[in-house]
């Protein structure tokens, strides 16, 4: 195994419990667009919590490994509304260099994308699996992602058991300066082969 896919997706629509049907198969696993590489973190996932990875055979036959133990949440847009009935109205030039008419509705923000992160960091989000709700905290971001500012959150049941075996059981409490370190930037381990794939605790 190479790789796992996991859930991508976008913090604003994460305020209120984001549901998934779970009989839609095609259109449920267009949304596992993000991958982690094979590493430490993913060997301690399956060791802990087997039943929670699971695998589909795509149309070219490839087998990929699902998990929903982890998802990958992006912070790049604001939280907007549209309003119903008033439009506004503007030009935009085109590629081709005409004068393009364009009405659309008028939209507000609601929340911006610093809020919206202090928010789920703060209160994490809830999933419905196909009537399931499964609640999701905060953890930490994977090495690939730390540059985008996306952020890795993990089923509830699994955050704390998976911080004390990533701060190897030692207790940790981050004071205000440490905080960007401890709670912003802790990044999976990846297995680096070099080192002989060390095990994990």
């Amino acid at each position: 195994m190479d790789q796992v896919y996991i859930l991508n997706l976008k913090a604003k629509d994460l305020l209120e419990p984001y549901v998934i049907d779970t009989d839609d198969i095609k259109s449920r696993y267009k949304l596992y667009d993000c991958t982690l590489p094979y590493s430490l973190e993913i060997k301690k996932l399956l060791e802990i919590a087997p039943t929670e990875f699971n695998e589909n055979v795509s149309r070219s036959g490839k087998t990929k490994m699902y998990t929903d133990l982890l998802v990958n949440v992006s912070f790049d847009d604001n939280l907007v509304v549209y309003s119903d009935n008033e439009t506004y109205e503007f030009y935009e030039i085109t590629k081709s260099g005409k004068l393009h008419n364009v009405v659309t509705k008028k939209k507000e923000q609601i929340t911006n994308k610093t809020t919206l992160r202090s928010l789920l960091y703060s209160n994490g989000f809830t999933i419905v699996f196909g009537g399931t709700a499964v609640t999701y905290s905060k953890y930490k971001r994977s090495a690939s992602k730390s540059r985008d500012g996306s952020h890795l959150f993990i089923m509830d049941n699994y955050r704390d058991s998976m911080l004390n075996w990533s701060w190897l059981g030692m207790a940790y409490i981050a004071d205000a300066k440490e905080q960007p370190f401890s709670n912003n930037y802790t990044a999976t381990t990846k297995v680096v082969d070099e080192f002989g794939g060390a095990e994990g605790s």
